[in-house]
């Protein structure tokens, strides 16, 4: 079965889970059996293939594939669950303010939730609650993985929990994330002192996150959808919607979410106004498709190399920045900098050893990659263009 085909079929499932239906019949040969599998596995999408395509006939070794998968999203999903149940209520019981965003939230929007899949629990905390917030996830029996200045990884058996101190969006004109400042302005309380992003926040939030993995070269359909069911859910509330596109034409993303609910439109996704989308021609249609299905959920490792050629060749990123970062940047990459602002020095060499030693095959396979694909970086900036990014 060839790739655009195959395609195609994917789309046609999750617009299908999208409505809560079933697909009606699907003519697959064995061997594009297991792609279809596949496909939906890197993009963390197997559960929701499984509710639309359980009573279809298929080769057995798909059929326990997809089971499998689909009742470990249900079990995913309560450990999920409880686990923010927990961390909430603790949170609260400490009176820590603490506020959800992304899957945690967005789930609640499917048809069925349990079958968006989510690979970690975000959530904020203040800075000054930090501390505390650490403690409180120690009892709940949370170890630490990681530590940035940004954010604090924990991790409960499978459930992993990002805490954040600083949440970004992305910045259409630099190219980059900034600081997302007025976090705790548009937090609205929900319980205690749990909180979660007004509708209006949540909707831009999901759409700035979408385009800075896109830009940087890595967005699965899953984003997208998460898009389609916001809109669903949201756009008839006219006064809402309007809300939402006046701030992203402010901040130079109005243009990509029109063309990207259009998109939404063409694959089934979600059914949009005229009003409300901007249409893109058959081949950017086909190159999105390809793009956002060609490397998993979260893209590919060699895109990040022609999406940082791309930010170049468009005087988005030039070059001395990569090699001296800002301040901010070294902050966000090094907690010790966050902490003692008189280390900065110290990070820049550390900075650079990690360049030399522990990245350098990365960054050179991405180079390659990169140079010998000088006309698929050319399909990026058209691509772009297109997509009014």
């Amino acid at each position: 079965m060839e790739t655009k085909a195959l395609n195609k079929t994917f789309m046609q499932c999750m617009a299908a889970f999208l409505r809560g239906e079933p697909i009606a019949s699907l003519s697959l040969p064995s061997p594009a059996w297991a792609k279809l599998y596949g496909l939906a596995k890197r993009q963390s999408l197997s559960g929701a293939l499984f509710t639309v395509t359980e009573h279809l006939e298929m080769p057995e070794a798909a059929r326990a594939r997809l089971r499998r998968d689909g009742f470990l999203s249900i079990a995913m999903a309560e450990e999920q669950h409880l686990a923010c149940r927990d961390i909430a209520k603790a949170l609260s019981d400490k009176c820590i303010p603490h506020v959800f965003f992304k899957g945690a939230v967005l789930r609640r929007y499917y048809r069925q939730p349990a079958m968006r899949s989510m690979g970690d629990i975000d959530m904020a905390v203040r800075e000054s609650d930090r501390l505390r917030a650490d403690a409180v996830m120690a009892e709940l029996g949370f170890a630490c993985t990681e530590k940035t200045a940004e954010v604090w990884v924990y991790e409960r058996r499978r459930v992993m929990v990002e805490i954040h101190t600083v949440v970004r969006r992305f910045d259409v004109r630099r190219q980059e994330t900034a600081i997302y400042d007025t976090l705790w302005q548009d937090a609205r309380r929900q319980d205690g002192e749990t909180y979660v992003l007004s509708d209006e926040a949540e909707i831009l939030h999901v759409i700035h996150h979408l385009a800075a993995h896109f830009s940087a070269g890595g967005c699965g359909v899953r984003q997208v959808m998460d898009v389609a069911v916001l809109y669903d859910r949201f756009a008839a509330d006219e006064a809402l919607w309007s809300a939402v596109m006046k701030e992203l034409e402010r901040q130079h993303l109005a243009a990509f979410t029109k063309r990207l609910l259009y998109l939404c439109d063409v694959w089934g996704l979600a059914c949009v106004d005229q009003a409300h989308e901007e249409e893109v021609d058959t081949e950017t249609e086909e190159r999105m498709l390809l793009r956002l299905l060609g490397g998993g959920t979260f893209g590919k490792d060699e895109r990040m190399r022609l999406s940082e050629q791309r930010r170049e060749a468009r005087g988005g990123q030039r070059r001395w920045r990569r090699w001296f970062p800002t301040v901010e940047s070294m902050k966000r990459r090094f907690a010790y900098v966050q902490k003692h602002p008189w280390l900065l020095p110290v990070s820049y060499v550390h900075r650079f050893w990690q360049g030399a030693t522990k990245n350098r095959r990365i960054h050179e396979k991405r180079r390659q990659y990169a140079s010998l694909n000088e006309a698929e970086l050319e399909t990026e900036i058209a691509l772009f263009d297109a997509m009014g990014l």
